[in-house]
């Protein structure tokens, strides 16, 4: 996980991002903003279609038009977004979240009976509680909201893993700051 949040740090940087004095609650803001993007790919039904992506991409590593035709913006893709935007946050302000996520390593049978959308919101709380007062992260809270989105996503049949890799393929056929401000 720490190599893959190595490489996925150094492709935003590559991309114009961390060049800004950006706040924590700010970062933290746009961790929100993808879990909000996953739900509303769950409530509008939006699934990446492996099955036809991998068809597609049969001889290829990575395919950008198949990746957009038939990932991008679904919910899995967006969840994928929730753990690169953790994976970035801790690399590029050097929060120790591998630890945390290591040493309590949980099956939370509680939130598997809750609505997806629960389960989302349960995300960010934990999100909300990785700014602590003094403006630094706290880093078993963002590690908890990683961990939650794996089991989330792991309790849908999701490869997790395998959607963060094909995300991160993709942020590096992007231009630049994706288009964004920040």
């Amino acid at each position: 996980m720490k190599e893959l949040a190595k490489r996925i740090h150094q492709n935003a940087k590559n991309k114009g991002f961390w060049t800004d004095s950006i706040s924590p609650a700010v970062r933290l803001m746009l961790i929100v903003g993808e879990v909000g993007e996953a739900l509303e790919a769950h409530r509008n039904g939006r699934k990446a279609d492996m099955e036809k992506y991998n068809w597609v991409t049969q001889d290829e590593d990575f395919n950008p038009e198949a990746f957009r035709n038939t990932v991008k913006d679904s919910f899995e893709d967006e969840l994928a977004d929730v753990v690169i935007r953790i994976l970035d946050v801790a690399e590029g302000d050097n929060v120790n979240i591998y630890r945390e996520t290591v040493l309590r390593e949980f099956y939370d049978f509680e939130q598997t009976e809750k609505h997806v959308g629960e389960r989302l919101f349960c995300i960010t709380q934990d999100i909300g509680l990785a700014l602590r007062p003094d403006g630094n992260y706290d880093a078993y809270s963002l590690a908890s909201a990683l961990r939650k989105v794996i089991q989330l996503a792991a309790d849908m049949d999701i490869n997790i893993w395998e959607h963060v890799q094909l995300k991160a393929e993709y942020n590096t056929t992007r231009q630049l700051r994706h288009g964004k401000t920040y």
